[in-house]
């Protein structure tokens, strides 16, 4: 069992359980935008790929606002994810990425829930309810503390 993931107790054997369990598939890594980095994850997301700040803006980031937004590949996924080995990044990826599943989109209400569900295996064996109430007891209903929610627009 992957001790990442937060563990819930089953109502009915008593025994604990991981609430999600990722398949590392990649799906929540497809897409533009919506994933950033602060400008206090810079530094180690910088030094872990070797990279000057200035590279790595270069390559990888466009300034939006107040955060620094991950651009995508051209096979349309984070430009640090790479189809054969995953998350290029792991040990260092963002706050955004390490709260999945668990944060506002999938929790704020059933529809959120299901398009996180179509394209996420690891979410296929909830409903809205069971993975709401596995996240309230695993003490996953809210963003991390030190979680930035991207600044409006306008």
């Amino acid at each position: 069992m992957n001790e990442r993931f937060p563990k819930i107790v089953e109502k009915t054997s008593g025994r604990s359980a991981p609430a999600f369990v990722c398949r590392r598939c990649g799906q929540c890594c497809r897409g533009q935008g919506g994933v950033w980095l602060t400008e206090e994850e810079l530094p180690s997301v910088s030094r872990f790929l070797a990279l000057s700040l200035a590279e790595l803006k270069f390559r990888h980031l466009a300034k939006k606002g107040e955060v620094w937004e991950i651009v995508s590949s051209a096979e349309d996924f984070c430009s640090f994810y790479d189809l054969d080995s995953g998350c290029l990044i792991e040990p260092v990826k963002p706050v955004v990425c390490r709260a999945w599943p668990f944060f506002w989109g999938p929790l704020r209400d059933d529809e959120g829930f299901k398009e996180a569900r179509a394209v996420c295996p690891g979410l296929e064996i909830f409903d809205f309810r069971s993975f709401s109430a596995a996240a309230a007891e695993a003490g996953q209903a809210r963003p991390p503390k030190n979680f930035k929610t991207r600044p409006k627009k306008g």
